[in-house]
């Protein structure tokens, strides 16, 4: 354990399972953007639940509130207050708490949702740290390569790694993406941390808009996600009606790349 108190703010539910061991031995408060339900009306949130107790980790005031489909029609009609709430809630807990670490998704494009829950964090640390509170920021990729080199590394012994695989196992809704991702190269026998990278956004189109597009001319979906036309306005929007919220009369430079 590193002696400091860590939250952990994810998109979806079923990230922290990437994270399992870093649970049991930072017993983080727990913070999950969406309760999983995707294009259903049925969510996974309390298998997360199940998870985090299990683990010896706590939920937080945000955990799995809002549909997906709820957070998506926020973005496409540029609508800030679910993501002030939420930013104010982790923000509220965090300095409650006398949280040091927050851990978040990391931005990857694949997902809005994990852009989102990655850039409230580090509008968190910035304003926690405006107001004096020193919080340090990393990130858990759900999805893809990081572009730094770890910053912590655990590797899980024999009896971690059968824990790992017990609560992967009870987590029903995910055993085919878990099955995937283990065969597309997953190493559950190893967690890492990572720096917040916040140049990674905007250096090309996101995944989402392609995948969201597809959708489109499939008759699935009805509008697309853009980066340029709802998710970077939306956050910009967010993160300066959060400072104003907190009495802050600026914003660090460092979270204008959303």
């Amino acid at each position: 354990m590193t002696g400091e108190r860590a939250m952990l703010l994810i998109g979806h539910p079923g990230h922290e399972l990437r994270l399992h061991h870093w649970l049991e031995l930072e017993r983080p408060t727990v913070c999950v953007l969406t309760d999983g339900s995707g294009g259903t009306a049925q969510g996974r949130i309390e298998y997360s639940r199940d998870c985090v107790a299990r683990a010896g980790a706590t939920t937080g005031p945000l955990f799995g509130h809002m549909a997906d489909r709820d957070w998506y029609a926020a973005l496409l009609a540029r609508d800030p207050a679910p993501f002030v709430e939420a930013g104010d809630k982790i923000a509220c807990a965090a300095l409650t708490l006398g949280i040091g670490l927050i851990v978040s998704d990391a931005r990857d494009g694949y997902n809005p949702m994990h852009d989102a829950a990655c850039c409230l964090a580090t509008m968190v640390v910035e304003g926690l740290s405006a107001q004096g509170q020193s919080v340090r920021r990393l990130t858990a990729p759900a999805t893809g390569e990081a572009l730094s080199a770890p910053v912590r590394e655990l590797w899980l012994d024999s009896i971690a790694r059968k824990r790992k695989e017990a609560a992967m196992a009870r987590y029903a809704p995910l055993l085919q993406e878990i099955e995937q991702a283990r065969e597309q190269g997953l190493d559950i026998g190893v967690e890492r941390l990572y720096p917040d990278d916040a140049e990674r956004s905007g250096k090309r189109s996101p995944a989402y808009e392609a995948y969201g597009s597809a959708r489109v001319a499939d008759g699935d979906y009805r509008s697309v996600i853009m980066a340029e036309a709802h998710y970077q306005p939306l956050m910009a929007e967010v993160r300066s009606r959060l400072f104003d919220l907190w009495g802050l009369l600026s914003v660090p430079e460092r979270s204008a790349v959303v």
